[in-house]
């Protein structure tokens, strides 16, 4: 996976980069990788070794250098508006200027990539008083943090700004820097969060995963900071595919709207081992730390919703659900929050699904960026499915009968090898209930 993946989809425009432990490198990497031109600025400063990195510099001081920008450009241009006096180091435009700049981007679809403050070539960072300098109309920010001062001594060897950072974290100078400290840094207002604007979306990049040891701290990291931000990547920029896994906000969608005609009687809430039917499913996704769990309700959504009163769940009713699978999808999909990266579609009427499963379709999906990952048990592919939100609009287009599996063999689908054999027992009618039982009693000692 490359650095370009672990932005949301449709991909925004234009992004400010801020942190530290590898910001250069995430700003050319991904001036590279995106469709060009790209432009690269700066609300702050850019060194000489900076702008070695681009094909082409331009000097922006007034409104009619903009005309610089009429021509052909090369894959990566840097606009500054000139250089400090006595320093190897290069100012960015004028505010006005930069938001010129913006929009001539915008007209043209070029993505605009700014470094909007500094780190002193440190792993870790804390944001003074005037910075980070993010103007308010970028569509995102990525926050990129420096692994390798995990587990280190809080100072000016590893830390920029140590003593803010201190105060933000609830260390003492020179005391060991926690996975615990960093993540509560980064959520901080005053940290990782400061002056990012209210509407722009939030990539945090966690580099410098060079061990398995540093991958595995920022893997427990990223679960913390997905609370805050949208995705988290874990990344070492010393291979060529960068992204080492990228963690997603992952919503739980459970199907529970149809009339059960087969069954004879609505199953989604017939009891099963002390609970109803869609509680075990909703559980075991509000377990799993799915969030939200949406449950889609159809035929009888009073009954549904009476056996859900108490749970954390964001109930939609069908009313359309007669019309087949495809409209209880349709109503699933559309409403999942704008800010989901994965999605995992659960059967009301499959209570052997668990918590572990849900959890590894989701660190598989972390590690591979499939547009789509199933269980397969003993051959056969089976549910709950997990979707990738770019495959949400060829989702909502899906009609009659149809569910998720009608987009297959259009996408990338994963596959997740799965041991449970119960997985395979569809509850259609009372028989299937009774096969469901004796599995169980035969797995009990």
């Amino acid at each position: 996976m490359r650095l370009k993946d672990a932005l949301p989809a449709p991909r925004s425009q234009t992004w400010a980069i801020v942190g530290s432990g590898g910001k250069t490198s995430a700003l050319f990497r991904l001036a590279r990788q995106l469709e060009g031109p790209v432009l690269v600025s700066t609300t702050t400063h850019l060194g000489d070794s900076q702008l070695s990195m681009a094909d082409k510099v331009i000097m922006m001081r007034q409104p009619a250098d903009l005309a610089e920008l009429d021509g052909p450009l090369p894959q990566v241009t840097v606009l500054v508006g000139g250089r400090t006096a006595g320093e190897d180091r290069w100012f960015g435009p004028e505010p006005f200027l930069l938001q010129m700049v913006k929009d001539v981007s915008q007209d043209h679809g070029w993505p605009l990539l700014l470094e909007a403050d500094g780190s002193r070539m440190l792993p870790l960072k804390a944001p003074a008083e005037h910075e980070p300098a993010i103007p308010g109309w970028v569509d995102g920010v990525m926050v990129v943090a420096g692994l390798t001062g995990l587990g280190q001594a809080l100072n000016s060897g590893q830390v920029h700004r140590p003593e803010i950072y201190a105060a933000l974290s609830g260390l003492e100078m020179e005391s060991t820097i926690s996975t615990e400290a960093a993540a509560r840094v980064l959520r901080h207002p005053q940290g990782g969060l400061k002056n990012i604007p209210r509407k722009a979306r939030r990539v945090l990049v966690l580099n410098q995963a060079d061990s398995p040891e540093l991958a595995a701290q920022a893997q427990t990291m990223s679960e913390v900071c997905l609370k805050e931000f949208e995705r988290v990547a874990i990344t070492c920029f010393k291979s060529d595919e960068e992204v080492k896994a990228l963690r997603v906000r992952t919503a739980g969608v459970v199907m529970a709207a149809g009339g059960s005609t087969r069954m004879g009687q609505l199953k989604q809430v017939m009891q099963w081992r002390g609970a109803p039917l869609v509680r075990h499913a909703v559980t075991a996704a509000l377990a799993a730390g799915l969030d939200p769990v949406i449950v889609v309700t159809g035929a009888e959504a009073e009954q549904v919703h009476a056996v859900l009163t108490d749970l954390p769940v964001q109930l939609v009713d069908n009313l359309q659900w007669r019309e087949g699978k495809s409209s209880s999808l349709r109503c699933g999909v559309g409403a999942l929050p704008p800010e989901t990266g994965a999605a995992i579609f659960l059967q009301a009427d499959q209570p052997q699904v668990t918590p572990w499963l849900l959890r590894a379709l989701m660190e598989r999906h972390s590690l591979t960026g499939a547009a789509a990952i199933a269980p397969l048990v003993e051959g056969q592919r089976t549910t709950p499915v997990l979707f990738d939100a770019r495959t949400f609009s060829q989702l909502a287009m899906v009609q009659g009968e149809q569910g998720g599996q009608a987009i297959f063999s259009r996408i990338q689908l994963d596959y997740l090898p799965w041991l449970d054999g119960s997985l395979l027992v569809d509850l259609d009618t009372p028989e299937d209930f009774q096969k469901l039982d004796q599995l169980y009693l035969e797995d009990m000692p």
